[in-house]
């Protein structure tokens, strides 16, 4: 579970779902469930590897995890993260 999270940060698949236009409503009920479940998941273990992977991955990496936490984390959470732990800096 935790491999898929970060597979699908990693490699922008939040921004696709959110950024798709879908035609068929079982598929927008589809992607808004899948987002709502992810957006569940960012909590210990993951959110630190994310944290992590936001330190030490290359840039493009850096940044998708980045946009992925600002769309789907808790507020309580962008807080710590972007202004508290200076994550601002990766949304640019």
């Amino acid at each position: 579970l935790l491999f898929m999270v970060l597979l699908i940060m990693r490699v922008g698949g939040v921004q696709k779902l959110q950024d798709g236009k879908f035609i068929v409503q079982a598929t927008k009920d589809c992607v808004s469930k899948t987002l709502k479940r992810l957006e569940e998941k960012i909590h210990g273990r993951v959110l630190s590897h994310l944290l992590y992977l936001m330190r030490v991955s290359d840039k493009p990496i850096q940044r998708q995890v980045a946009l992925a936490l600002a769309l789907l984390c808790s507020l309580e959470d962008q807080l710590t993260i972007f202004v508290d732990g200076n994550g601002m800096w990766q949304l640019f």
